[in-house]
C-alpha cells in the first residue's frame, strides 16, 4: 500500500502532481481551514477516491500546532503502519505546513517505516500555473539517504 503525506496550500496544483505521480491507496493531508477549501476539487481532479486523512493547523503561518496531536490523528489510522510505503511531499503550503509534514515523516521512520521524500517541479510560468493548475508536473526525490545511496 502506497500512503502520500503532503501539505495542502493554496496552489493545488502541487497537490494534484503528487497524486498523479504517487498514485496512493491512502492520502494524508495537512492543511488549514482555507487551503483544504481546496482540497474537493483537487481530488477530483486527480481522479482520487481512496483513503484520506485531514490534519488541520489553526495557523498555517506559526508554528503553534501540537505536532503529537497531529501524529495521533494519523496514528489512529493503524493500517498507515503495516506493509506501507510512504511518499512524503514536500512542496506546497506555507513553511509551517511543510514543517508539520517533515516532522511526522521524521516519527514514521522512528517506527521503522521507510518513506521517499519528494518535491513537485513544475516549470511553467507563475500565471500558466495559476490558470491551469491541474497540470502533471515532474518531480525530483530529495531524500538525503536515499541519494546518498544512488551516489555509492
Amino acid at each position: 500500500m502506497k500512503v502520500l503525506l503532503s501539505p495542502l496550500g493554496m496552489s493545488p496544483g502541487l497537490l494534484f502532481s503528487a497524486l498523479k505521480n504517487v498514485e496512493p491507496n491512502y492520502l494524508v493531508v495537512i492543511s488549514s481551514s482555507d487551503g483544504i477549501a481546496n482540497l474537493a476539487e483537487v481530488l477530483a481532479a486527480a481522479k482520487y477516491s481512496d483513503k484520506l486523512i485531514v490534519c488541520l493547523v489553526t495557523d498555517p503561518f506559526t508554528f503553534n500546532t501540537d505536532i503529537q496531536q497531529l501524529y495521533a490523528e494519523v496514528l489512529a489510522e493503524t493500517e498507515l503502519f503495516n506493509d506501507t510505503e510512504w511518499f512524503v511531499n514536500i512542496t506546497g503550503g506555507t513553511t509551517a505546513l511543510q514543517y508539520y509534514v517533515q516532522r511526522l515523516e521524521r516519527q514514521v521512520r522512528e517506527l521503522g517505516i521507510s518513506t521517499t521524500t519528494i518535491a513537485m517541479v513544475d516549470r511553467r510560468e507563475r500565471a500558466e500555473q495559476i490558470a491551469d493548475p491541474y497540470v502533471k508536473s515532474d518531480f525530483v526525490v530529495v531524500d538525503v539517504e536515499k541519494n546518498i545511496e544512488k551516489q555509492n
